[in-house]
């Protein structure tokens, strides 16, 4: 909670409403190493159910079932890999295999076209997708497609 009140704290005089009690949900983005933070948040960060959704940019570079467990432990979560190739690819293989044997196919999508990226987040529960450039451009071309509704 910590982590997401500093960041509060940063954007306050251009949207003073904006408080960590106040979430109706919260959602976690992580970029990279930033996957540990997604872990922390997902494990104890005190918003239990207003975490609803994990989105790992180019960042899975470990504990792929334990992210498994969590999106299918609640029906309310979900759970977004992207990456480009290396590690977060491997973990994302391992995270596919988790998935379809531990949801119902219809709220797994597994490299979706690019197009459709965001309404695939939008209409299922673990989307995992290989999409192009950059590390850094796994974040920045991506990120209004995970974030969604």
């Amino acid at each position: 909670r910590a982590v997401v009140d500093e960041a509060l704290a940063a954007v306050r005089a251009e949207v003073p409403s904006v408080s960590s009690e106040g979430a109706a949900r919260v959602l976690a983005v992580a970029h990279s190493a930033g996957f540990e933070t997604a872990f922390a948040m997902s494990r104890r960060s005190g918003f239990g159910p207003k975490l609803r959704r994990v989105a790992l940019m180019d960042g899975l570079y470990d504990v792929p079932e334990f992210f498994g467990r969590w999106a299918r432990d609640d029906a309310s979560r979900s759970l977004v890999s992207l990456y480009i190739g290396g590690r977060p690819e491997q973990n994302a293989a391992r995270l596919g295999t988790y998935v379809r044997r531990a949801l119902p196919a219809s709220s797994v999508a597994i490299n979706p076209a690019e197009v459709d990226l965001a309404a695939a987040v939008a209409s299922h529960r673990v989307v995992i997708a290989r999409v192009r450039g950059t590390h850094t451009q796994a974040l920045l071309n991506y990120l209004d497609d995970v974030i969604g509704p």
